[in-house]
């Protein structure tokens, strides 16, 4: 979309005429106006006049930028000095065109202006491709120091858990006669593996919880 602002009708039709057949162009006679199309739809290029009445060109072209800063700005103007030039430049406006027109040259700058919008939203995206990357990098690091957490904090309840099941598999067999003092012993051992079976389950849930 290029919307062309000035609060002259003249190079509004004008411009309109010239440029209608390779671009959607969207005309506004004052600043305000210019907000509520730019709030609208996606402006890839505004032709601004400087000097209107009302809004001023310089707090229009301020607002657009705030509003989409790769918007790309085109000066109109028919005072053409070193203070306006200063002021398009400040605006950061990609070119800066006399009253009247010279139309190969308002073709030329709207084309490159065109160009120039597309170039800055690819990298953008490029951009936000990277960062997703680099969050879903993140994530996966995240993600394998958990793992390595569970494994860790698993690893002594189990030990605890094979070292006692090996006893009490060596044990009972020579056991012929159990004495009152060998099964209170035998159900300290069993009660401690269910206490370290349960603690790997605390964990396991504990460490699921953080993933979902």
């Amino acid at each position: 979309v290029l919307l062309v602002v000035d609060d002259d009708e003249g190079p509004r039709i004008s411009l309109q005429m010239l440029l209608h057949e390779d671009y959607d162009v969207q005309l506004a006679p004052n600043g305000e106006r210019a907000l509520e199309l730019a709030k609208e739809q996606p402006v890839d290029v505004a032709l601004l006049d400087l000097r209107m009445q009302g809004m001023s060109g310089i707090e229009t072209a301020e607002k657009l930028k705030a509003l989409d800063p790769t918007i790309q700005l085109i000066i109109l103007t028919a005072y053409e000095s070193v203070e306006t030039a200063r002021q398009a430049i400040r605006l950061g406006a990609c070119d800066y065109l006399p009253k009247p027109f010279d139309l190969p040259l308002v073709r030329a700058a709207v084309a490159d202006a065109v160009e120039r919008r597309k170039k800055i939203l690819r990298l953008r995206a490029l951009e936000e491709e990277i960062q997703q990357e680099k969050v879903q990098g993140q994530l996966a690091r995240t993600k394998n120091e958990i793992y390595a957490s569970i494994l860790h904090d698993i690893n002594g309840p189990l030990t605890v858990i094979s070292g006692v099941t090996e006893m009490l598999y060596h044990d009972l067999p020579g056991i012929t006669d159990l004495e009152v003092a060998n099964l209170e012993e035998i159900k300290e051992q069993l009660a401690n593996v269910a206490r370290q079976a349960n603690r790997c389950i605390e964990l396991s849930r504990r460490y699921l919880s953080y993933m979902n």
